[in-house]
């Protein structure tokens, strides 16, 4: 899921983990929807989806041992008996790289890159079944993004995860994703395969976004889209396109008419594309 700051992702993110109610619409994971949801139902859910937080230096207490943190898990839902705790402590910390010993370890003994792959292994702990993973790179250094991103890619594979994974960095969703969501001001700009969508964008959003990504591809370079102004309030969204303000392609139409998404694998919210 891309977008500018402030499109939504977040959001989102939460939303589809159960963390904020919705105002609109339903949202249903293995069937069940999370708003009727009773708390027991809710709470093995819950079990089955994890987030992994996007600053892997807050997201970690000082005062207490990896270990502790990641074990907090089987904890709660009550996973394993105590005496197993340690043995699957140091089974998640090997998962994500790290040593089994390191669990008696505090957050300040670890890098950026580390404390990240601690945080992965603390989501992974209740054995989830889809990771949400809210800007997981964006805080860490290039190089240690590419380790932690071919992390996230063997353990959705080798684990079989499903993965939201919620970025404004597309060339890191272009290597990760199946699939992409663009977004803005809460809306649904266009979807569809990710390979399809970065080839050929209908949107005039997602062609501005692209435009300004870097490649080092000569082929996959595009003639920059520069938008004007900043994104209007999510709380005073434009009539009509919510894009339409800031879009080099808008018509009057676009004032009036919200467009939906139509298409089939790749869809596009775009009245120009209609």
């Amino acid at each position: 899921m891309v977008g500018e700051s402030g499109s939504g992702k977040s959001t989102i993110g939460r939303l589809a983990l159960g963390l904020l109610p919705a105002t609109a619409g339903r949202i249903s994971f293995a069937g069940t929807e999370l708003a009727t949801a009773a708390p027991e139902a809710l709470r093995t859910l819950r079990r089955r989806m994890q987030l992994v937080f996007q600053d892997p230096y807050g997201s970690l207490d000082p005062r207490r041992t990896v270990g502790a943190q990641i074990a907090d898990a089987l904890s709660i839902h009550a996973l394993l008996p105590k005496a197993a705790h340690a043995a699957r402590v140091g089974e998640l910390l090997a998962q994500v790289g790290l040593a089994p010993e390191h669990a008696g370890r505090y957050p300040h003994a670890f890098s950026g890159g580390q404390r990240q792959r601690i945080g992965i292994a603390r989501a992974l702990a209740t054995g989830p079944d889809l990771l949400v993973a809210d800007e997981p790179v964006s805080a860490l250094d290039v190089s240690v993004q590419a380790q932690v991103m071919a992390l996230l890619a063997d353990l959705r594979a080798r684990l079989g995860l499903a993965m939201l994974f919620i970025s404004h960095d597309l060339p890191v969703v272009r290597h990760l994703c199946d699939r992409v969501i663009v977004l803005y001001l809460g809306r649904v700009m266009e979807e569809g395969p990710t390979a399809e969508v970065f080839a050929r964008p209908q949107h005039p959003y997602t062609q501005a976004l692209l435009s300004a990504a870097p490649s080092l591809h000569a082929a996959q370079r595009r003639t920059r889209i520069l938008l004007q102004g900043d994104p209007p309030s999510p709380a005073a969204p434009p009539s009509g396109c919510v894009f339409r303000t800031r879009c080099p392609q808008a018509v009057p139409a676009c004032a009036t008419s919200i467009p939906p998404l139509l298409g089939t694998t790749h869809r596009v919210a775009c009245i120009n594309q209609a």
